[in-house]
């Protein structure tokens, strides 16, 4: 960004005379501004709304976890054609934050967040296997 803005500098100016100075000012700034702000004004306004954000690394108790600390067993798994009562009472069963979706060879090729599920219930939004089988992917006609 520094060496952007001394180009649009100079050109504005249209002076060899002041690359030097206007080099030597943007460096000077930058500097300062490492020094003296090393927190970034982006990560200080999403602290104060209270948005999650991910570190760089991870906090250094979660170094030994695996998938088998984290997950149940067995793994509630949707396949990827599925009935929309199986959807609803697997969400009532559990709380769960996600789905595994499963091809036909029994593959993962996804997953399915549990408001994304509740939002397709709520509005109805699936597809007839009728209309999927014969390609119409319009809907319910």
């Amino acid at each position: 960004m520094t060496f952007a803005l001394a180009v649009v500098m100079l050109e504005t100016t249209a002076s060899v005379d002041l690359f030097l100075p206007i080099i030597f000012t943007l460096f000077i700034s930058y500097g300062t501004g490492t020094i003296l702000i090393n927190k970034s004004v982006y990560l200080s306004a999403l602290r104060s709304k209270n948005i999650p954000i991910l570190q760089k690394s991870p906090p250094s108790l979660n170094n030994s976890l695996t998938a088998f600390n984290l997950m149940h067993s067995p793994v509630t798994t949707f396949p990827f054609i599925v009935k929309v009562d199986q959807v609803f009472k697997e969400l009532e069963r559990n709380n769960y934050n996600g789905f595994p979706v499963l091809n036909s060879y029994g593959r993962p090729i996804g997953i399915i967040e549990r408001d994304v599920a509740i939002t397709i219930i709520e509005n109805k939004a699936w597809y007839y296997r009728e209309n999927m089988l014969g390609g119409n992917f319009g809907g319910g006609e």
